[in-house]
């Protein structure tokens, strides 16, 4: 080994450190010349799934130069954690990703716990990630606030564990302008949402003009129309829909052994209804102006992998972090 220039070796370690941290661990452990050589790598992709992992590997971060903490992959997955310690878990997560922020590339971030996501994710939505591409997240989320986000690069967003994120459409462009991918997993009763989509779809289809339908009919234009009836008479607004957007898949949740007649049952078929409405006239607008000139939208039914129901939604998630890493497509999967 020490015939080849250590330049070489690394670079060599660095092709194959790309899981989730496993590999560069092995490699330390086989000599202190490789331990040596991979040092700067040791950091560049973690998963974490322990309170104690947590606060261990932020105190330890903190004593590194930043050249040796450099971390590029970082994958949380958070247990319901132990009865008093919600703060302190929940500090320990943001000063890791204080430490992480200027390099960071792809967060996963899962937890069960609903009343501590909202808290970590929207101190999350305030720590500038410059470098951040790709954003994965199950829990109760709240709705980004442009204002206070800097995420320049994001081009891949998940978000999934708030079952009816009204509103998100009218924040996400100026959130994360540069969006390609757009997931929303986990939707639930969200007919409320599910409107919102149809009513952005519409203004999207007529350019994101100001006009209303009757102002139009009034002038003799012939707007391109999926339907009769498919606009509202009312003034229209420009679209919140980001410019850059080439994918957006929605997956409602399935509900196993729900009564039809039972509110919840019909809320779904309601949001249902909504959604394949949408799908639909999206897919009748694309084809008169050509797919070119647009995103297409999935709409996936059923939980998350539920080929795998004894997976969990956080479990699931890791595993799309992991094939990401190793160059798969993830949930990102058309």
């Amino acid at each position: 080994m020490d015939c080849f220039p250590p330049e070489l070796v690394a670079h060599i370690c660095s092709l194959a450190c790309t899981d989730n941290g496993a590999t560069v661990k092995s490699l330390a452990l086989a000599s202190k010349y490789l331990a040596q050589v991979c040092s700067p790598m040791h950091y560049q992709s973690l998963s974490i799934i322990s309170h104690e992992d947590v606060a261990r590997l932020g105190v330890k971060l903190s004593v590194h130069p930043e050249h040796l903490r450099r971390i590029f992959h970082i994958h949380f997955s958070l247990p319901f954690p132990d009865h008093g310690r919600l703060h302190k878990d929940i500090e320990d997560v943001i000063h890791l990703l204080l430490l992480a922020a200027s390099s960071i590339e792809t967060l996963t971030f899962t937890s069960p716990n609903v009343m501590a996501t909202p808290t970590v994710i929207s101190r999350m939505f305030r720590i500038p990630m410059p470098r951040l591409s790709e954003l994965s997240i199950h829990g109760f989320y709240p709705l980004p606030n442009p204002k206070t986000i800097h995420m320049p690069l994001l081009e891949r967003l998940h978000l999934s564990g708030n079952r009816n994120p009204h509103g998100f459409l009218r924040t996400v462009k100026d959130s994360f302008p540069h969006i390609t991918h757009l997931r929303l997993s986990g939707l639930s009763m969200a007919v409320s949402f599910a409107r919102e989509l149809e009513s952005h779809l519409k203004i999207y289809h007529s350019g994101g003009s100001c006009v209303s339908l009757r102002a139009a009919q009034d002038e003799n234009t012939s707007p391109v129309l999926p339907s009769e009836n498919y606009w509202p008479d009312s003034l229209l607004v420009p679209s919140h829909l980001p410019a850059r957007l080439q994918y957006l898949v929605i997956q409602p949740e399935t509900r196993q052994g729900c009564m039809v007649t039972t509110n919840n049952a019909k809320r779904d078929a309601s949001m249902m209804e909504t959604l394949l409405t949408c799908v639909d006239a999206h897919a009748r607008w694309l084809k008169q102006v050509g797919k070119s000139a647009s995103f297409n939208i999935t709409l996936r039914e059923g939980v998350h992998g539920s080929e795998n129901e004894e997976k969990s939604p956080c479990f699931l998630l890791y595993e799309d972090w992991l094939n990401r890493l190793m160059g798969g497509p993830g949930c990102w999967e058309m």
